[in-house]
């Protein structure tokens, strides 16, 4: 069976336009407006778990620096062969100083670990309040720092025999 073309046909169908004249290409209102619901739907149910997760990376990176700070501090006693003092100052700050009473002491480091943009915590809890790094790497107490923020804690232990280590709060 053969088929046959007719060129002048092929000819007339090339020349036609493919949509009418006056028509637009495009969206229409409705559903634009049905897409933009659908987004604003889904940024409501993702907006506060997004929140909840940059929350705890933020006290996961206060939790870090605070237990980096515990080991500068028995680095600084080995080094300077001098006692350090660990003592919280507020409730989202501490100091690492030199361990003397004058109220000119040497401050080697002063942590403000306020919430902020990249790292914080709402509060910090020392136990005790206060603890004495001694340069052979011993301290007078173990020390537990509890950092929380909205509901969510992580721990960092400080044990007496200068071991430091980052546990979840329970």
């Amino acid at each position: 069976m053969m088929t046959t073309c007719n060129l002048a046909t092929m000819a007339s169908d090339s020349r036609r336009p493919a949509a009418r004249a006056g028509a637009r290409a495009g969206f229409t209102m409705m559903e634009l407006l049905i897409v933009m619901s659908c987004i604003a739907i889904l940024m409501a149910i993702v907006a506060p778990k997004f929140y909840q997760i940059t929350g705890r990376y933020r006290l996961d990176e206060a939790t870090m620096m605070t237990a980096s700070d515990m080991r500068q501090a028995l680095s600084l006693a080995a080094r300077e062969q001098k006692p350090i003092t660990v003592a919280l100052e507020s409730s989202t700050r501490y100091v690492l100083k030199d361990r003397a009473t004058s109220p000119a002491d040497t401050v080697r480091l002063r942590r403000n670990l306020q919430f902020s943009r990249d790292a914080g915590a709402r509060s910090l809890s020392f136990s005790p309040s206060s603890v004495t790094v001694f340069p052979n790497g011993v301290l007078d107490a173990a020390l537990t720092v509890t950092l929380t923020s909205d509901g969510y804690s992580r721990q960092v232990t400080f044990s007496a025999a200068g071991q430091v280590r980052v546990v979840p709060a329970p």
